[in-house]
């Protein structure tokens, strides 16, 4: 079984990827929604809630564990190996090297706070952006929108074009989306970025990943979602958009 866990419901943009990727799979992911958003603690905070929420899934027989959310990536990643050694984890990085790699320009790193301030993201400039121009720019509110099923109409709208809008003439060639929430509304940011400019997504490279690492392939398919948060539906619309089928499958709140 592969375990995975977010602060919400970004980390769904992941589940979606390995599933459509490895359809026999059994997934068992973790949705913090209660103490969301995770941007905004302190790096204790995050680093007690990811191993909490670790433990949990190993507990339940996770062959393979997803930190499914960049902000816990950075800051309890190698600490969750430590914990768990001989257990495989997949974290997530702000997708930096490749970005740089594209050379179409200044790369803008879209994430939280917490993220633009570790040393993860200080380390993936020098090492793979030290001849590009990096910057890096805070969304919370684009969290927030996500966790609340917000993911079009006006409001959305606006909050994507007081972020994009004024990068629009700083050369921006590609867009890093650094935060499993931000895929739900790449839409929106496609329709506002500069033409020629390129979105980064995730998704991709961290259901890859998981490809390589799992050695248990078998499973029925089956997907289970705990939300530590209320029940209004949002957890399945965003799933919906993902692609993620919830019909028949276990959905618990508490």
């Amino acid at each position: 079984m592969i375990g995975l866990f977010d602060s919400g419901v970004g980390g769904l943009s992941i589940a979606a990827e390995i599933r459509s990727r490895l359809p026999d799979a059994d997934l068992l992911y973790i949705a913090d929604r209660a103490r969301a958003p995770w941007g905004v603690r302190s790096d204790t905070e995050i680093l007690n809630m990811s191993i909490e929420l670790a433990d949990r899934l190993v507990a339940e027989g996770s062959s393979l564990v997803v930190v499914a959310c960049h902000t816990g990536s950075v800051v309890a990643l190698e600490a969750l190996r430590k914990r768990h050694p001989g257990l495989p984890f997949v974290g997530l990085d702000p997708a930096i090297k490749p970005a740089a790699a594209m050379n179409n320009g200044t790369v803008a790193v879209l994430a939280t706070h917490t993220t633009l301030r570790s040393r993860s993201y200080q380390t993936l400039i020098a090492d793979h952006a030290v001849d590009t121009e990096v910057v890096g720019v805070a969304c919370p509110r684009w969290v927030e929108l996500v966790e609340d099923g917000i993911t079009d109409g006006p409001d959305a709208e606006d909050a994507v074009a007081e972020v994009i809008d004024p990068l629009l003439d700083r050369g921006i060639g590609a867009y890093v989306l650094a935060c499993t929430h931000f895929p739900f509304l790449q839409d929106l940011i496609r329709e506002r970025i500069t033409p020629g400019g390129v979105l980064v997504s995730p998704t991709d490279g961290v259901a890859r990943q998981v490809d390589r690492l799992i050695e248990d392939r078998s499973g029925s398919g089956r997907t289970r979602i705990i939300s530590t948060g209320r029940e209004d539906g949002v957890v399945e619309r965003v799933a919906g958009l993902g692609g993620l089928d919830l019909r028949g499958q276990d959905l618990t709140f508490g």
